[in-house]
């Protein structure tokens, strides 16, 4: 159970507080209510990753707004929304094999990519399940790059994979 509360500046306030130095005061609240909402709506709903009791984390909306906002060279306010509203529609745990994940904007599938694959190895799912979503990573930011999704976030992805593939041998 976690203590998340949908409220960005009690459940990410470095992310409220780089936000507000970005956005204007309408541009952020506009994020932070969709920020909430999407909370309520299930993103962060961490799937089948295993978190210890009490120890805080980042939301997934939270955590894939920041790497929207470290990938993105714009301040495109209506791409960080699209970002965190994939995280009510792209389930956790399944990024990868999400049947149309290659139909959101490069930047938000990838940033998708990147956080499933990262939190892989503290997941409940099976040996045999991770090596699998790990395969499928891999064929999925062959496209992401085909695609031209920024160098330095292929890059990211590709090294979070073989991360993930050293710590299952």
């Amino acid at each position: 159970m976690s203590n998340l509360t949908g409220d960005i500046w009690q459940d990410a306030p470095a992310l409220a507080v780089k936000l507000s130095g970005i956005y204007s005061a309408d541009q952020c609240s506009i994020i932070f209510r969709i920020f909430n909402e999407v909370s309520k709506r299930g993103g962060s709903n961490e799937g089948p990753v295993l978190r210890e009791e009490g120890v805080n984390f980042n939301s997934r909306p939270a955590r894939i707004a920041q790497i929207i906002m470290s990938e993105s060279h714009e301040k495109d306010v209506d791409l960080l929304i699209i970002a965190m509203q994939a995280t009510v529609d792209v389930p956790a745990g399944s990024e990868e094999s999400f049947p149309n994940l290659l139909e959101l904007p490069g930047i938000v599938a990838g940033a998708l990519l990147l956080d499933g694959v990262r939190h892989m190895h503290m997941s409940t799912q099976t040996r045999d399940v991770i090596t699998n979503r790990l395969k499928n990573a891999s064929e999925v930011v062959k496209k992401l790059a085909a695609d031209q999704l920024a160098p330095e976030l292929v890059t990211k992805i590709e090294h979070a994979i073989d991360q993930q593939e050293r710590r299952l041998k």
